[in-house]
């Protein structure tokens, strides 16, 4: 999915996944991955959720700090760059 055309809330955002049929969903400022240098990936299902997370803290790629609405700090598990 594309949000070039506005941002939307995390509610809007989490509406909008589960209208899709993928077990995660991608939204994304661009037309595929060759072109995106940021993505949301919306990941469904409290089994896959733990999965994804336990598999992306092991390669070092999300850590357990939580997000800080100011924009400091890492991202919702995330690391910031």
């Amino acid at each position: 999915m594309d949000t070039k055309a506005g941002y939307e809330t995390t509610q809007q955002l989490l509406r909008m996944a589960r209208k899709d049929a993928d077990k995660v969903s991608c939204f994304a400022v661009g037309s595929g991955p060759d072109d995106t240098h940021e993505a949301i990936f919306v990941v469904k299902g409290k089994r896959l959720v733990q999965e994804v997370f336990s598999d992306l803290e092991a390669k070092g790629l999300i850590s357990r700090n939580p997000v800080r609405s100011n924009g400091q700090g890492n991202g919702p598990h995330g690391k910031q760059d």
